[in-house]
Order: C-alpha cells, then structure tokens, then sequence
C-alpha cells in the first residue's frame, strides 16, 4: 500500500493492548478511505478460526461508518463469504490471501471488478 503511495496506519489491539474502542477511535482520527479489518485474532486462529465474529463486529460497531468503505479479510472471509458478509455488514470481503487484494482494492472505486471478493 505506502509502495503505491497509499497513507497507512495499522492496529493490533493484542499487540497494542487496546481495546475495540480505542482502535475504532485511532482508526476514525486518521481519517481512512478504506479500514481493514481480520476475522482471525491472533496467527494461531488462522488455522481454527473462533466460530464467531464478535470481536470484528464489535470493532465495527464503535467504527460507526467513520472508517471509509470496509473490508474483511481471513479465514471467515474465505470459507464463508456470504456469512461474514451479513454479520459483519462490510463493503466486501476477501477470499484467500489478502495483501494483493487489499491493494488492488486500494486503488479501485469499483469494487465489483477486483477478483477473489466478495
């Protein structure tokens, strides 16, 4: 994204001890076009992901639109598109590896023509 000239700022509430609160709050004061966010919480639930999707959905929830179009990415995202589509009310999720994707996206005002989305 920052190669394509893109302004990022990534969050990790594990990693930065914050809660979704906090993260929604940082992330509206940047002021995005475009917030990512992953259904899995830590690297060790990528590979058995929790059923649900509280913590995305709560992390939304305090966005409050104030984060520009959203995305999901993870495992919920590609084994389950439909469903995280409706749960977590985004603009569209990402099926199988993101990085590429998400730049891609990054750079498009329609989404419907960038490949593995939903």
């Amino acid at each position: 994204l920052e190669a394509a000239g893109h302004d990022v700022l990534m969050l990790d509430g594990q990693l930065q001890d914050l809660d979704n609160a906090t993260l929604a709050e940082r992330a509206a004061a940047f002021g995005p076009d475009m917030t990512v966010v992953t259904t899995a919480p830590t690297y060790l639930f990528w590979r058995c992901a929790p059923p649900e999707l509280r913590v995305p959905a709560e992390f939304l929830e305090s966005l409050a639109g104030r984060g520009g179009r959203t995305v999901a990415v993870g495992p919920h995202a590609s084994a389950t598109p439909a469903p995280a589509l409706r749960k977590l009310g985004v603009d569209v999720v990402v099926r199988g590896e993101c990085e590429e994707v998400v730049a891609e996206l990054a750079g498009q005002s329609d989404w419907s023509a960038v490949a593995h989305t939903a």
